[in-house]
């Protein structure tokens, strides 16, 4: 009766069985199957991968990025003190204009390239978001 009971469930619950086993594995897999819902509060902090300099505008959102980096592998960003995050700010960006328009506490502001951008939020400690690839009046 066992035997014929499970000739039964098999063919019906197999699929079901075998997508849960997929989906187990793929959240071994992802460390981190979760994104943070990270408010809109400033605490400043800053990061590095050893090499560049990174500011985020919460403790939060640090976390999101190092789910991510932990999903695709990649090392993990490691919190540091401003003074050492900032001797890895950018120094000097090209001279084209490429404008980027950002925004910080709801102020737009127009840089003239993304890495004039990521150099003035390295320095200033101010977490602009980019908001479009032009200048602010034109988006």
């Amino acid at each position: 009766m066992c035997k014929r009971g499970l000739e039964t469930l098999l063919p019906n619950y197999g699929l079901t069985l075998l997508l849960v086993g997929c989906i187990l594995a793929a959240a071994h897999e992802r460390p981190c199957p979760i994104a943070y819902r990270c408010a809109d509060v400033e605490e400043v902090v800053w990061s590095t991968d050893g090499s560049k300099c990174f500011v985020w505008r919460n403790g939060c959102h640090l976390k999101n990025e190092n789910c991510q980096r932990l999903n695709s592998k990649r090392e993990e960003l490691r919190e540091v003190t401003k003074e050492e995050c900032q001797e890895k700010c950018v120094d000097a960006c090209i001279e084209i204009y490429s404008p980027v328009c950002a925004e910080y506490n709801g102020v737009r502001r127009t840089f003239s390239h993304s890495c004039a951008l990521e150099a003035h939020i390295c320095r200033s400690g101010e977490t602009y978001s980019l908001f479009g690839y032009a200048e602010c009046g034109t988006n």
